[in-house]
């Protein structure tokens, strides 16, 4: 198994094909193969050897798509770097990783300035737009080398073509490290859990290609001969006119990116009948927003997605099927779910000794396939903790049901225990989500001296809505066992969150997890 092969087939099937659509830019398969071919032997001529790593800063754009599968052909290791990190954190994921290239757009010159000096292994920058004084330029690169194919004989299935940095909640990020098999494996398991895919289909690409499970759900639909339109940063006003004028028939988002479009006023006056699949992941969709969801794009269109970096990573699909809004309770409850395993992954829910746990009961979810990583980069320690056995361990807790549809209920690190009794985060959120008002919530722990923990609440409200901390106390009283009621609410403008959109409850619980004086009518779990 090599990646460049994946090229190679559409080269030979589709070579006039457009591949990817970027702006203005638009590149065949033939064409994009030749930009390949000409990078890899430019890395080699620079002295770029097996195994040598490099690195791209940039918002969205088709180099992505070029430096991986470069990386593929030329035997080296992409690192694709978020964006959003703060200079420090890039200078340590730069440092960690070993990279020897620093490939960046020119809307981040002056944070490449800013940490050049600490950056102990990179001996060439290049800049991926314009000539910049003493830094190579990405074009001339490509012009000045030969766009034969380079050698990839000796490039094994075991060798790493990537490694991608854990979005850092806890600790320092982590390195994933994904290789050639691990990424043919997931873009054959997904393409077929998306589908109904099609060659002569257009995929628009909205988040941003540093996610692993963005650029995956790109991978599968280049696998598959599709065009793929990349989209710089998130925007609806943009997403809407390229779904019009491409006549786009898929694209992947999380559900706060859904909730966006459908919020965006102006979105009922675009054409967006060329749509047929809706993939989604992060979470699974709260019911209001997929009610409207299925409205406004269509009934038979989504389907959900679960996996980690570290699985590659797909693990669950939830399929279009399953995405129904009236029928028999085992139905309605799936909606609930993440679906069932995915084509030749395993999955089973342990206690905390890994012994398996019978349906219905909650325990840690454990993975196994031959997309899941061999661990983390340089870092042996955390690698032993969540791979036991060849199972990588989620830090997930959920349980499965008779028909193998698995729910997750929390991360393990986020279960509040409160007066002896396990509250799962998740199950409160989905009541406050009904809550005529509310736009968004979050649920954390927070300490108190009798009962260990007790429930926050975090919420931001619907544009116009009101509504008291007391009166959405007692909305949770009437829709949840008396313990899982928040004790306290936080109202908020906006939320924390990661680049993918998931709240980030780290930072809420810095900034709200200190127990606040009880209030007179607010009863204790």
């Amino acid at each position: 198994m090599n990646l460049a092969d994946v090229i190679l087939n559409n080269v030979r099937r589709y070579p006039e094909k457009l591949a990817f659509i970027c702006e203005d830019i638009r590149i065949t398969y033939r064409a994009f193969n030749e930009r390949c071919n000409r990078l890899a032997n430019s890395l080699r001529a620079l002295g770029m050897r097996r195994g040598d790593h490099f690195a791209f800063l940039s918002k969205n754009c088709h180099r992505h798509f070029e430096m991986f599968f470069t990386a593929a052909k030329g035997g080296f290791v992409f690192i694709p770097l978020n964006f959003r990190l703060s200079p420090r954190e890039l200078i340590y994921i730069m440092n960690d990783s070993e990279s020897k290239i620093l490939f960046f757009s020119k809307e981040y010159l002056s944070v490449v300035q800013s940490i050049k000096e600490e950056l102990k292994g990179v001996k060439t920058y290049v800049c991926t737009e314009d000539k910049v004084s003493g830094m190579a330029s990405y074009e001339e690169l490509l012009d000045q080398a030969a766009p034969s194919e380079p050698d990839t004989s000796s490039i094994h299935e075991d060798d790493l073509v990537s490694v991608c940095y854990t979005s850092g909640t806890t600790g320092y990020p982590k390195g994933v490290m994904i290789s050639h098999r691990n990424r043919i494996v997931d873009m054959t398991y997904l393409s077929f859990d998306l589908e109904y895919v099609e060659p002569e289909d257009t995929h628009l690409n909205i988040g941003p290609l540093f996610h692993v499970g963005v650029f995956a759900q790109s991978h599968a639909h280049f696998f598959k001969g599709c065009t793929v339109v990349i989209l710089k940063e998130f925007d609806p006003k943009k997403i809407f006119e390229l779904i019009e004028k491409e006549r786009v028939k898929s694209f992947w988002a999380t559900p706060t990116m859904i909730q966006m479009l459908l919020d965006y006023p102006e979105g009922e006056r675009y054409d967006r009948n060329s749509i047929k699949t809706i993939g989604y992941a992060g979470s699974p969709m709260p019911m209001e927003i997929l009610k409207r969801g299925m409205k406004f794009f269509g009934p038979n269109v989504f389907i959900q997605f679960f996996g980690a970096t570290e699985t590659g990573p797909l693990v669950t699909h939830l399929c279009r099927r399953d995405h129904v809004l009236q029928g028999i309770e085992k139905q309605l409850k799936r909606l609930r779910s993440v679906g069932v395993e995915s084509q030749h992954v395993h999955v089973r829910i342990v206690d905390d000794d890994d012994r398996d746990l019978p349906f219905g009961q909650i325990g840690e979810i454990i993975v196994k396939s031959d997309a899941v990583t061999e661990g983390y980069w340089k870092n042996p320690e955390e690698t032993r903790k969540a791979f036991k056995d060849g199972w990588y361990h989620t830090g997930d807790l959920g349980y499965m049901d008779e028909d193998r549809y698995i729910y997750i209920v929390d991360r393990k690190k986020d279960m509040i225990i409160t007066g002896g009794e396990n509250v799962y985060s998740s199950e409160v959120e989905n009541v406050l989500y009904m809550h005529p008002a509310i736009s968004e919530a979050a649920v954390i722990g927070v300490p108190h001296e009798r009962w260990g923990e007790t429930i926050k609440a975090v919420v931001v409200l619907k544009p116009g809505a009101k509504a008291t901390e007391e009166e959405v106390i007692e909305f949770c009283k009437k829709n949840l066992a008396s313990y899982k009621k928040p004790t306290s609410v936080e109202f908020v403008v906006e939320m924390p969150k990661t680049s993918m959109g998931k709240i980030l409850k780290r930072e809420l619980r810095e900034l709200y997890g200190k127990p606040r004086e009880r209030k007179e009518g607010i009863q204790e779990p």
